[in-house]
């Protein structure tokens, strides 16, 4: 159950204004998840930019997302076990959702990142073709996240705790 985002979480935010929350993650193993945390902050004020939303747009979807999560106040990541659709157009061979919250770090957005805990019960747990742990570049960018944004883990079964 999600439950109330701490003071703490927003800091010196002014409560008067509407904040724009882009939402990164994958999409086929984590789009109950996203569903869920797009209501929730939706119930909460929060105005949501998901991909799932946009229109059409001639321009290649990471930089969509790229131009979209430069207007935003916070972006909240959701991480599995998979990076998710490499770009095409990323000499560094990086996923969409990747770019997405490194844009959002690089331009000043705060980040909030929930991690899918990494343990025998959620490898168990969580669909075979959505695991890429045998991956080293899944392996670093999740070790990364760890050591510098998480803000909470969850597990298989649950939704993250971001309000």
């Amino acid at each position: 159950m999600l439950g109330p985002i701490e003071e703490s979480t927003l800091g010196d935010m002014p409560r008067e204004k509407r904040y724009m929350v882009f939402i990164a993650s994958t999409t086929k193993d984590l789009g109950a998840h996203r569903q869920e945390v797009s209501s929730r902050l939706d119930k909460a004020g929060f105005d949501v930019i998901r991909m799932e939303d946009w229109t059409a747009d001639p321009d290649h979807p990471a930089e969509v997302s790229v131009r979209n999560i430069a207007r935003c106040d916070l972006c909240i990541a959701l991480i599995a076990f998979q990076r998710g659709t490499i770009s095409t157009r990323d000499r560094r061979r990086r996923s969409i959702t990747q770019l997405e919250i490194e844009t959002a770090k690089r331009k000043g957005v705060r980040v909030l990142a929930f991690v899918l805990r990494d343990n025998a019960a959620n490898r168990e747990a969580w669909p075979a073709e959505f695991n890429r742990l045998d991956d080293p570049a899944v392996v670093t960018w999740r070790r990364d996240f760890e050591r510098e944004l998480t803000s909470q883990f969850f597990d298989a079964g649950e939704m993250p705790d971001v309000l």
